[in-house]
């Protein structure tokens, strides 16, 4: 019985034994499978950082490509344009400095030009003053020789001759203070009483003397249409009365008769000449034409002009630059004074 109690005891601590083992390996079964749970879950997790961590780095490298490559493009524009910026620097520099070097020769050039246009100014000028110098030296000599020949052909005398008798048409009177001419005629006895016609003149420091007479030379070279006088200017109509003293018209620029010395005819009346009795072109041409050789020439000083008082000489030096360049008593038919109203008249 005892033997049984015990073997039943036994049998009953192998059965708790046995159960106590079976909940423990229950027990640890179900704590294996809920740590392979937990494993396996954390595993997944793990994983789907990985994965997160893998899609984020793949976007941060897809980023970063973007942004290398943007700085990259960003870097190849701007030395694009650095470059542009720089080409265009060199450019404008290379134009500038093309420029410069343009403006520079042209200046040298001009410099140039106007050296040898001066030089040959100079060169004409002396060339011109030069010609000039001969031809006064040869007008010299030759007036010299004129003189001469004048001299031994004209008789001096030193009273008026007015009443004496003459081949001659007319006795030209030259009064030298009123720088007036007066011309007489002959009368019946001969005599040279008869005044005939007075024209306004200019004399000179070198007019003769009051109480010279001359006699008119009959040279060839004593009376010509157009001459030129001292100091390169031209006259019309000169006939000589002595040497170097000539009746003429005032003097012109140039052998033209749109060419007068306007300042120098409104001078008519007061002495203005060097020496000659300068005249209207009417009143010398008349000379010319009707005073040959052998007429007399007396030179006198009185206050009182003559019987017909002093002619007075049109003012013309403000008038038109189309007609003051013209004598206005020049019978030429193309003097433009003849349809031209004088602004005196208006």
């Amino acid at each position: 019985m005892k033997k049984n109690k015990l073997g039943i005891f036994l049998i009953g601590i192998i059965v708790i034994a046995l159960v106590i083992g079976l909940a423990i390996f229950i027990k640890k079964s179900n704590v294996s499978k809920n740590t392979s749970a937990n494993v396996n879950s954390e595993v997944s997790k793990v994983e789907e950082i990985e994965k997160d961590n893998q899609i984020g780095q793949a976007y941060n490298d897809e980023k970063t490509m973007e942004m290398k490559e943007q700085e990259e493009k960003e870097k190849t524009e701007q030395e694009a344009k650095e470059k542009a910026e720089k080409e265009k620097a060199e450019k404008e520099a290379k134009e500038k400095a093309e420029k410069e070097k343009e403006e520079q020769e042209a200046k040298e050039k001009a410099a140039k030009e106007k050296a040898e246009q001066e030089a040959r100014e100079k060169a004409a000028k002396e060339k011109a003053e030069q010609e000039a110098r001969e031809k006064a030296a040869k007008e010299k000599a030759e007036q010299e020789a004129k003189e001469k020949a004048a001299k031994e052909n004209n008789t001096k005398v030193t009273k008026s001759q007015n009443n004496t008798s003459s081949k001659a048409e007319y006795y030209i009177k030259v009064n030298i203070k009123a720088n007036v001419v007066n011309i007489y005629k002959k009368d019946e006895k001969g005599k040279y009483t008869i005044p005939f016609k007075a024209m306004v003149c200019s004399t000179g420091k070198a007019t003769p003397a009051a109480g010279n007479v001359y006699t008119m030379p009959g040279k060839q070279w004593d009376r010509y249409p157009w001459g030129t006088m001292v100091g390169g200017v031209y006259a019309q109509y000169y006939t000589r009365i002595v040497g170097n003293i000539l009746f003429h018209s005032v003097p012109y620029t140039k052998e033209k008769k749109s060419c007068l010395e306007y300042w120098e005819y409104d001078k008519l009346g007061t002495k203005a000449s060097a020496g000659c009795i300068r005249l209207t072109v009417k009143d010398a041409k008349w000379i010319y034409n009707n005073c040959p050789a052998g007429t007399k020439v007396e030179f006198y000083s009185d206050s009182n002009p003559g019987p017909f008082g002093k002619p007075t000489a049109q003012k013309i030096s403000n008038e038109s630059k189309n007609v003051r360049g013209w004598d206005p008593t020049d019978p030429d038919p193309n003097n433009p004074w003849k349809n031209y109203k004088s602004k005196n008249n208006n």
